[in-house]
């Protein structure tokens, strides 16, 4: 993009640097919210940040930074909301009888995703530049339908604090 190699690590830090400041906070908002709804939310958001990212292809050099920056502000919003909210998802889905195997698919579906993700991604490259960020924001958006489809199952039906939340007497002993 014409940058210089040192905007990815000033880029990785920022985004380290917002995660570790504002999860607390998103964390409180989260709480009184359905997780579906939030993790819907986040795929909405992550899918503006790819839709950033495509669009900084034709920009001139001198501005791609700053595209960057807002770009991964974007993308950590939708990392910091999206994240916590999954993992609960995942944990309040499950029966008890078979949380362990739910959970142990929930990881698996990461790293399927971890080591099939470069591969992807990579022969998108190839295509063109804007290819892997387009392919990205179509996969967020089509998550949204998937994950409010959910709302039909096991979750909370009420919003409130603890709405979603994987109360102690659902959990298995350890």
């Amino acid at each position: 993009m014409g940058t210089g190699a040192w905007v990815a690590g000033v880029l990785i830090t920022l985004n380290t640097a917002l995660v570790a400041f504002t999860q607390t906070v998103a964390t409180r908002w989260i709480e009184r919210h359905r997780a579906t709804r939030v993790i819907a939310l986040a795929s909405l958001v992550n899918a503006v940040a790819f839709g950033v990212f495509a669009a900084l292809s034709p920009v001139p050099s001198w501005a791609v930074p700053a595209g960057l920056l807002g770009a991964v502000v974007v993308y950590t919003l939708a990392e910091v909301l999206g994240s916590p909210s999954m993992g609960e998802l995942s944990v309040y889905m499950a029966p008890a009888h078979a949380r362990g195997r739910y959970l142990g698919v929930y990881q698996l579906s990461w790293s399927l995703g971890g080591a099939v993700a470069p591969v992807v991604l990579t022969s998108l490259l190839d295509l063109g530049p804007v290819w892997p960020w387009l392919c990205l924001a179509v996969l967020s958006l089509l998550a949204i339908p998937t994950v409010l489809s959910l709302e039909g199952g096991r979750i909370p039906a009420e919003d409130g604090p603890d709405a979603g939340a994987a109360r102690p007497a659902d959990l298995p002993a350890p």
